[in-house]
């Protein structure tokens, strides 16, 4: 394993805006988090896998003035205030929720989270019907169905990461030192964000539900790829200063121009089979996975010696 990253992923705009790398793969990721402090802002909501439900991380976003959403880790300490009770049913689920209390980590006044209930009609791909959320989100402000889609919104950042490993090879099996991979994975996200803009001009010009449904992420890479060369050879450094003079306003303005002489047909997906299922994963204990950077340390400690 020759690193690892965190990553932000802003749902609204399709674009990742974090990425902070670690040459270190043993790195736990809730290790980072305090690499983004410097990124919290009054008014956000920080949605995240149970990985992240750590209690100084979620007293820091309530210190902040930002709200978090967060799968529960059966590891955090939290007291019930009151019984679970049903909230409401919709077609994939029953939800329930209940007031909890998270103490402080000075011994201080405890923070109330609203802890909410997911019983899955249909069982996740990792067998579970049964989900907790917690957040400090309020009634007001976002009710248990709202709380159980704004989660959901979480998985956009797994496609996100589908993207980058399937179109845009991010993962480079040749490029095993860290600081190469790491390299390799940080230019596959400046072309992921730059593929997400090109797709939100092709949305607003052709419509969402036709770019998002009709056009091929493979066909745009391939052709920004292709495009990309033929421009290196066609137009010199000096005609592409203009770009540099672009405000906020006109920047867009030129995209959706440019979107509208984009013939979709050209990208469009194909029909196909039904897709074969990857085998289940297994564990080998006689090839676990390293740390390459661990690896390379030894062997630096070992030459010193």
């Amino acid at each position: 394993m020759p690193g690892k990253a965190l990553a932000v992923l802003e749902p609204a705009l399709g674009l990742i805006t974090q990425l902070i790398a670690e040459a270190d793969a043993d790195t736990q990721e809730r290790a980072l988090l305090a690499q983004l402090d410097s990124t919290i802002e009054t008014g956000d909501l920080w949605i995240a896998d149970r990985n992240f439900c750590v209690a100084s991380w979620i007293w820091k976003l309530h210190q902040r003035d930002a709200a978090v959403l967060v799968r529960e880790h059966q590891q955090l300490p939290t007291q019930p205030c009151e019984a679970m009770r049903l909230v409401a049913t919709t077609e994939h689920c029953q939800l329930s929720e209940q007031r909890v209390t998270l103490a402080a980590p000075d011994g201080g006044e405890c923070l109330e989270l609203r802890r909410i209930r997911l019983e899955l009609s249909t069982p996740t791909r990792e067998g579970e019907t049964t989900l907790y959320l917690l957040t400090t989100l309020p009634v007001t402000a976002a009710d248990a169905a709202l709380v159980a889609t704004l989660y959901r919104e979480r998985w956009t950042l797994e496609t996100a990461f589908l993207h980058l490993t399937t179109e845009l090879r991010c993962e480079i099996e040749t490029l095993a030192y860290p600081p190469a991979a790491l390299f390799a994975l940080a230019m596959a996200v400046v072309a992921y964000n730059a593929w997400a803009v090109v797709k939100a001009a092709l949305r607003r010009v052709h419509g969402a539900d036709t770019v998002d449904t009709q056009v091929s992420g493979d066909y745009l890479v391939n052709e920004m790829g292709r495009v990309g060369e033929s421009l290196e050879a066609l137009v010199t450094p000096e005609e592409w200063a203009i770009f540099h003079t672009f405000t906020p306003t006109a920047m867009p303005a030129w995209l959706l121009a440019s979107a509208q002489q984009v013939q979709l047909r050209k990208s469009r997906k194909h029909s196909r089979g039904p897709k074969k299922h990857a085998p289940a994963r297994t564990h080998d204990p006689s090839r676990p996975h390293v740390s390459v950077a661990r690896l390379l340390a030894q062997r630096q400690t070992g030459s010193e010696r």
